[in-house]
């Protein structure tokens, strides 16, 4: 089969039919784009406008009472806290154990989770990833020599180098 047009007619046919499909594609892609700008306008008008007042959002007075006697307790719970203070400060916190436990950690160590039972000995349980043994002993001796722990246990196969890196240490104590 031949092709009927000349080699010419034939170039300027596909550049026509390129510029074409260019061009309704273009119009496709900024009429999605404009879509998708104004189904944005909701948000961005909610955004900067802010919170609407209760009269226009139909609160009605019973709420504003509510909002009242919700005040009154928030009040009062603030009195209850500040006389509790003395006596939760004298406790150990828990976050600035887990803060020190943290921070003490050396480099290759990842913790990956970390369990908190409270009770009369307290119990924290860090498990995660070495990147040596000697790494795993080296944090294992450190949180020995805190303290506020009665015990640190960590498996022998994490401290021998058997478990791929993986390691749980548990820490018992007063927290």
């Amino acid at each position: 089969m031949t092709n009927l047009l000349p080699q010419q007619s034939l170039g300027r046919a596909r550049s026509f039919y390129r510029g074409h499909f260019i061009l309704t594609g273009s119009l496709i892609l900024t009429a999605c784009g404009l879509f998708s700008l104004l189904a944005l306008v909701p948000a961005y008008t909610i955004l900067r406008a802010g919170h609407i007042p209760a009269e226009a959002s139909g609160a009605s007075p019973s709420q504003a009472r509510i909002d009242e006697s919700e005040r009154q307790s928030l009040d009062e719970t603030r009195i209850v806290l500040l006389e509790l203070k003395p006596v939760a400060s004298s406790t150990v916190s828990f976050v600035g154990v887990l803060g020190d436990v943290l921070n003490v950690r050396p480099s290759g160590i990842a913790i990956t989770n970390i369990i908190y039972t409270p009770g009369d000995p307290g119990t924290i349980v860090l498990s995660g990833t070495s990147a040596s043994r000697d790494a795993t002993s080296k944090y294992r001796t450190t949180l020995l020599d805190d303290p506020r722990f009665t015990s640190v246990s960590v498996p022998i196969g994490a401290l021998a180098g058997v478990e791929g890196g993986h390691f749980t240490v548990t820490l018992t104590g007063a927290f």
